[in-house]
């Protein structure tokens, strides 16, 4: 879907031309604005779960905006909106969420933790702890030992 263009049409419908919101139907219009967020996310989301970007390390917003016909702007704006994060925090999000679900399939037994992490999407150890510390609050070796 091409959510561009309703997203201009909404914003430009929250505005009079110039740049001044517009009398009367101002709460209308945060809520269509509000809408095409909505479903921009929903977009992102099934994208994601889909296609699984996450593990291409060189994966970029860029990338996600023009396989769903709009920009990043609106990207950034939507996961903003709806989760109050940024797209590489998303990423992210999702690279660490596959690496655990590995780690508690025990996949760290039969795999070194370079392969599990560099197959979810990331390239070099020192983000990847960096990254899973930020998200989990502890290592991946406090965690690995957490589970057993």
């Amino acid at each position: 879907e091409h959510f561009q263009s309703e997203l201009e049409e909404a914003a430009a419908s929250a505005s009079n031309g110039n740049g001044d919101k517009s009398d009367g139907n101002s709460k209308k219009e945060i809520a269509i604005n509000e809408e095409k967020l909505n479903e921009l996310f929903a977009a992102i989301e099934v994208y994601f779960r889909n296609n699984n970007p996450h593990r291409d390390p060189d994966f970029s917003i860029n990338k996600l905006a023009t396989d769903l016909g709009t920009n990043i702007s609106y990207i950034s704006k939507a996961l903003s909106f709806k989760k109050g994060i940024n797209f590489k925090t998303y990423l992210n999000s999702y690279r660490i969420h596959e690496i655990k679900q590995k780690l508690n399939q025990r996949e760290h037994e039969k795999y070194t933790l370079k392969h599990i992490y560099t197959n979810s999407g990331f390239l070099h150890q020192s983000t990847f702890n960096r990254v899973f510390k930020e998200i989990e609050n502890v290592t991946p070796s406090e965690y690995i030992e957490k589970i057993g």
